[in-house]
């Protein structure tokens, strides 16, 4: 299924066994981001399910902004979440997003997480920056009530060994 208009775009691709979600919201729609030079679109947040793991692959590519997160947050968790998801910031970065915005979406994924107990999210990202805003989500996440747990490294295998039992 496809649909592009001026206000938003959006893709589902079914590539087995991954079922593919990619995300793009216009500048028109969300007058209050930044952009920088982005020519009107934030960067996307793509997304692969693998059903038999259990798990969610979310990539990030350039800098975040609070809407999508929040969209891809509520698609996740209105959907058939899985039980494990890992954050690929290896080519984004969470900087535009203030204090506030990080609490808003820790409380969210908190309330929505009764369907994940017993799962596990990690993020990956190699910088100091957002390494820190991810310990500051899990941390939020954790003070809300979260039932998965939440690890942040900074290798990506590291992530996977982790939330696929392969960990040390």
């Amino acid at each position: 299924m496809a649909k592009s208009n001026n206000s938003s775009q959006y893709q589902f691709a079914l590539e087995p066994p991954l079922l593919t979600i990619k995300f793009a919201f216009a500048f028109a729609a969300y007058p209050q981001c930044r952009w920088g030079d982005r020519q009107g679109l934030m960067m996307p947040i793509h997304t692969q399910v693998d059903l038999e793991r259990q798990l969610t692959i979310h990539t990030v590519k350039g800098e975040v902004f609070f809407d999508e997160t929040m969209s891809t947050f509520k698609t996740f968790y209105l959907g058939n979440p899985t039980l494990n998801v890992l954050w690929d910031f290896r080519e984004g970065t969470l900087v535009q997003l203030s204090s506030i915005q990080i609490k808003t979406l820790a409380d969210f994924v908190a309330k929505s997480s009764k369907t994940r107990i017993g799962g596990k999210t990690a993020g990956v990202t190699p910088n100091d920056i957002d390494f820190g805003l991810g310990r500051l989500f899990s941390t939020l996440t954790e003070m809300s009530g979260y039932k998965p747990t939440i690890r942040i490294f900074r290798q990506f295998q590291d992530a996977v060994d982790w939330l696929l039992g392969n960990n040390r």
